[in-house]
């Protein structure tokens, strides 16, 4: 088997154990304040924005220099810190005492990891270009499988033993990633050490990498990842919340199988989500990725809607499920045009800007969900969810409308990368 095979696999499956692991952690963690004491709704909406968004607010500040030192000393290195560190703070949130702490924990959590990044941008490296989208595609599929396994067994665990004790196991998980990625991924290709890469002179890309990756057919990408982030991270941290109102009418008082119902949800849209990484992110090798991005983000919004009028508990996870299928394509599609579209020599350093952009939308939309759902109600988190998609679909339209200056100034593949 070929080495790029043989690392896109081992990424995959190292994802899926960090991810699940991840899925034993962060769905319940509003629930897990509700444990610690806090149980006045403003207060524990207000928590469960602050926790979920601090991640991505330190991610966005450090990811550009991991993405440069991904592409300095190698792409396993970043993945191995980011593992590493993700287990150490899943074991030191079993121990936390006060939301106080979950909050500075998390905060650093932001700060070290980003192994889905890193993962990406070592499959994207070593893929041949003929086969980079559904590499991407299946990479995409590893998040979205890892997190619906995590919270599926997790919420069952959370409910028959608690909630630190699945913080612990999320931990082992995590544990057993770091060893598969230690052991046997490799760098891909044989690439030049970090020293023979400092002493090389640098290439005309490497002379001026911000001036194409800031170009506006580049901007354009981006913003479409702030919105998909944004969009995604507004309910993560409030369907704990929306589904113990919905049975107890209250969030002050906790009832049994609560974190259960909520991991099936979860794993339920993950689960249609992953699919649609292996299926639909297919059809980037064939047809035009910008008009892919604009038609998947608009079905999205069209299924999402009804999540906000719902009546009752089943028909909202009916149809949240349903709208992570049609939305899971979306990443897939971006990232490979992305990679398509630069030197290799810069993945780390585009893959960091992608996690910057990615995690100001990860970090400023738990925080809009928060101001929201305290202003108005938990319901409307998922009006604003639907609306950010559709906002994905306009602004690819707009960009079609003004012509060329943004969809056609995209420099061509470099040449000799395969």
């Amino acid at each position: 088997m070929e080495q790029w095979r043989r690392n896109l696999y081992l990424a995959w499956l190292a994802q899926i154990l960090t991810l699940s692991g991840f899925g034993f952690i962060l769905p319940f963690i509003p629930l897990f304040i509700r444990d610690l004491g806090v149980t006045d709704p403003s207060s524990l909406k207000l928590w469960a924005g602050l926790t979920a968004g601090a991640p991505g607010l330190v991610m966005a500040v450090a990811a550009p220099f991991w993405g440069m030192m991904s592409d300095r000393f190698g792409r396993k290195v970043m993945i191995v810190r980011a593992l590493a560190s993700s287990m150490i703070i899943a074991v030191a949130l079993g121990f936390a005492p006060t939301v106080q702490v979950v909050f500075a924990l998390r905060a650093l959590q932001g700060l070290f990891s980003g192994s889905v990044t890193a993962a990406a941008t070592l499959v994207a490296v070593g893929t041949p270009r003929v086969h980079l989208t559904r590499a991407l595609g299946l990479m995409g599929s590893s998040t979205f499988i890892g997190s619906s396994l995590g919270p599926l067994v997790g919420g069952v665990s959370a409910d028959l033993f608690g909630f630190r004790f699945s913080f612990f196991v999320g931990a082992g998980l995590i544990a057993v990633g770091l060893v598969l990625v230690l052991l046997f991924l490799q760098e891909p290709g044989g690439e030049p050490s970090a020293r023979r890469r400092l002493a090389a002179p640098p290439s005309r890309a490497a002379r001026r990498p911000l001036r194409e990756l800031l170009s506006l057919p580049f901007l354009l990408l981006f913003a479409v990842i702030f919105l998909l982030r944004f969009a995604r991270a507004q309910p993560t941290a409030f369907i704990p919340l929306y589904v113990a109102e919905l049975r107890a009418g209250s969030l002050g008082a906790a009832v049994a199988g609560d974190a259960a119902i909520t991991g099936l949800i979860m794993a339920g849209s993950a689960a249609v989500a992953a699919t649609a990484g292996i299926t639909l992110a297919r059809l980037g090798d064939r047809f035009n990725k910008l008009w892919l991005i604009a038609v998947s983000s608009g079905l999205g919004a069209l299924v999402a809607l009804p999540t906000f009028f719902a009546p009752n508990l089943a028909l909202f996870a009916l149809f949240f499920i349903a709208s992570g299928f049609v939305l899971g394509s979306v990443q897939p599609f971006v990232q490979s045009y992305l990679s398509v579209h630069s030197a290799r020599a810069r993945h780390g350093m585009l893959f960091g800007l992608q996690n910057m952009v990615g995690g100001l939308g990860f970090g400023l939309g738990p925080l809009a969900a928060s101001w929201t759902s305290i202003l108005t109600s938990t319901r409307h988190v998922f009006l604003s969810y639907t609306l950010s998609f559709a906002g994905i679909t306009l602004l690819m339209l707009v960009a079609r409308l003004l012509g060329r200056r943004f969809t056609g100034a995209l420099p061509r593949p470099p040449q000799g990368e395969t």
